[in-house]
């Protein structure tokens, strides 16, 4: 599914990074899944995190939600969402895009072109668009 974008997505993904440069990591609040929710609703409207935006504050909680929708991980979870995956090659600015850390844990972030922007303990992070496995469009 591609979403429609506003006429000023653009304005709208660098307004809503630069608000949330230092914004900590909270499960259920700003974690990765809601992040890249959030900045998708704030350029489209939609709202992929409707079914589980609320409801979890623990990893216990994120994965009834899993349970809940029938997916495993959030690769599935974005497949679901936003349709199959695309090469990350194929990543534009605004996409969502999975990067998995060398712990193997799986990251929802947003491609801003170069780099995609995740949630981290201490505010935004900034990973090269290159090391993550996937993306969708949006």
């Amino acid at each position: 599914m591609i979403l429609q974008r506003k006429e000023n997505w653009k304005d709208i993904l660098y307004y809503y990074i630069n608000e949330n440069q230092n914004r900590e990591y909270e499960l259920g609040v700003h974690d990765c899944a809601l992040f890249a929710s959030d900045v998708i609703l704030a350029m489209t409207g939609t709202d992929l995190a409707e079914d589980f935006r609320t409801g979890y504050k623990t990893k216990t909680g994120y994965l009834k939600i899993f349970k809940r929708l029938n997916v495993r991980n959030l690769e599935e979870l974005a497949n679901i969402k936003l349709g199959w995956s695309k090469s990350v090659s194929e990543a534009k600015a605004g996409d969502m895009v999975l990067y998995i850390d060398s712990d193997k844990i799986e990251h929802l972030g947003i491609c801003i072109g170069l780099f995609v922007v995740i949630p981290g303990i201490e505010g935004l992070h900034y990973i090269y668009t290159s090391r993550c496995k996937l993306a969708w469009s949006v």
